[in-house]
């Protein structure tokens, strides 16, 4: 599935397009991506030089998934999941041919979803994991998770 998870007042093909991508999400665990997604591209326009430009940035969901939950770490755990992202240290990547899906994925949205000549400007993978890590490989993929804060009330 796919879904606009910005206003979309201006077309993709006038618009900054990002993508973002969940790793280690399984059937289960679709909503939960997306609103994962959504808090990720809230936090995300509430930066520069997003937040200037908010206004002409559509970013959209686009689900994918993944056999089990997590994601793989180098020496520790090896999850089954539609990317294959792995960290090494604090650094997440992908590993046996995930940027090549990521790539066809970008590609089917081009042409069936977005508007006619719209680019995918960026992709960015959020990873389903409690860790604390983050990669930009370059222009095109970056890596994250969802960091969620806790707070305690008073009883």
């Amino acid at each position: 599935g796919k879904a606009l998870i910005t206003s979309d007042i201006f077309t993709s093909l006038e618009n900054f397009v990002i993508v973002i991508m969940g790793d280690g999400y399984t059937a289960d665990e679709q909503d939960k991506f997306l609103q994962d997604a959504k808090q990720k591209a809230q936090g995300m326009l509430r930066w520069s030089p997003y937040k200037e430009y908010s206004d002409h940035i559509n970013i959209y969901a686009v689900q994918a998934v993944s056999n089990e939950s997590g994601i793989s770490v180098y020496g520790g755990k090896n999850a089954d999941t539609y990317f294959h992202v792995k960290v090494y240290g604090k650094a997440a990547s992908f590993s046996n041919g995930g940027d090549e899906k990521a790539k066809e994925l970008r590609q089917d949205l081009e042409q069936n979803y977005l508007d006619r000549g719209a680019n995918v400007a960026t992709i960015h993978v959020l990873c389903n994991s409690e860790g604390s890590y983050g990669a930009s490989v370059n222009s095109l993929f970056s890596f994250s998770i969802v960091r969620i804060t806790s707070r305690a009330f008073p009883e």
